[in-house]
């Protein structure tokens, strides 16, 4: 079995109320997969109060993606500091997932924001 680790999202800054685009992600190609974790680092201001929300949402072709998110995450703000987190509740069998995050926070920017997918291949 293959280990690899991509970064889907790579954003240099999030604004204040602002939700990144499925055009900002790429797509996670699940056709092996075995086991997929995902992983978000961000820098949040040290003022900041909002976290992130991170939707997943799905493709079998990976050309049409879902209107709705099949799974949502939601991060709490962790101001003043870069924080790293995963999270493990994917279902494999969708194929292909994109994810878009939305920063909660209505003043503050999120910098140095990835997100990245760990997955084990047959």
């Amino acid at each position: 079995m293959d280990k690899t680790a991509t970064t889907i999202i790579n954003l240099s800054s999030l604004a204040a109320g602002a939700t990144s685009t499925l055009a900002d992600c790429t797509a996670v190609d699940l056709a092996r997969t075995v086991t997929v974790t995902f992983a978000v680092q961000a820098t949040f201001n040290a003022s900041a109060t909002g976290g992130l929300t991170i939707k997943f949402y799905p493709s079998t072709d990976n050309s049409t993606y879902d209107d709705d998110a099949y799974v949502t995450w939601n991060l709490t703000c962790h101001a003043g500091e870069t924080w790293q987190e995963h999270y493990y509740s994917i279902d494999p069998s969708k194929m292909y997932y994109k994810v878009k995050v939305t920063n909660e926070d209505s003043t503050y920017a999120v910098t140095n924001l990835k997100i990245i997918c760990i997955q084990t291949e047959l």
